[in-house]
């Protein structure tokens, strides 16, 4: 059962647009509602596309980013907070990681696109 569990989260973890398309399955099932699904699997799957490309820039380049991966998501969460406070005069610390995690979703899944081609390059060409 231990191991069931941990080949699965090493299978969505290597495989994480898999775990998008079906965590948007299932939520389109349970809600009929394409947006909303596709939110809750963008919500949901960004950590594994985190996880992914942390994983493949040391399998490829052989540099551990996770702490710089931190930090600039942090820039990033901060930048958003003072363009809320510089246009809105309000902030919404709640609407600003929401969308730190949609910018990350989108960057992350790209990178991993990218990691993917070099990976596969990197491995017939060397």
């Amino acid at each position: 059962m231990k191991n069931g569990i941990i080949y699965l989260a090493a299978f969505f973890i290597s495989i994480p647009f898999m775990a998008t398309w079906l965590t948007y399955v299932f939520s389109y099932k349970l809600t009929r509602r394409q947006i909303k699904s596709f939110h809750l699997a963008v919500y949901w799957t960004t950590p594994l596309y985190l996880i992914a490309v942390t994983l493949m820039v040391e399998m490829i380049i052989g540099v551990w980013i996770a702490g710089v991966i931190m930090i600039l998501l942090l820039i990033l969460l901060i930048g958003i907070l003072f363009f809320q406070w510089k246009q809105q005069t309000e902030v919404l610390l709640f609407k600003a990681i929401k969308l730190t995690w949609r910018i990350s979703f989108l960057a992350f899944g790209l990178l991993y696109g990218m990691l993917i081609i070099t990976g596969i390059l990197q491995r017939i060409f060397f």
